[in-house]
């Protein structure tokens, strides 16, 4: 599928929803010092451990940092992500069942 505003291949729902499996399975079993941490938080530190950041200029004249959005992703790129959250999710004992 095409985005309407981009022109680019979107990834599938079925990518869309491994990625957030795997999302929820990070949230429910690593506990950095002890602490849960919900679905948003986890996907907003994968966004910017490995997709980066970007510099946002706001009208009050400050400037902000925000992770890369996943949502502007095509598929290619969308695949290289999930594998390096997968590899990150597996170095902490976390995996999909296939």
């Amino acid at each position: 599928m095409k985005c309407p505003t981009c022109g680019k291949d979107k990834r599938s729902s079925d990518a869309n929803r491994r990625y957030w499996s795997l999302v929820n399975l990070v949230s429910e079993n690593v506990k950095p010092n002890k602490q849960q941490f919900s679905q948003p938080a986890w996907h907003e530190y994968f966004k910017s451990r490995f997709l980066g950041m970007k510099e946002i200029n706001l009208p009050s004249g400050q400037n902000i940092l925000i992770p890369t959005s996943s949502a502007e992703l095509d598929i290619a790129a969308f695949s290289e992500f999930m594998s390096r959250v997968e590899a990150w999710a597996a170095e902490h004992g976390v995996w999909l069942d296939e």
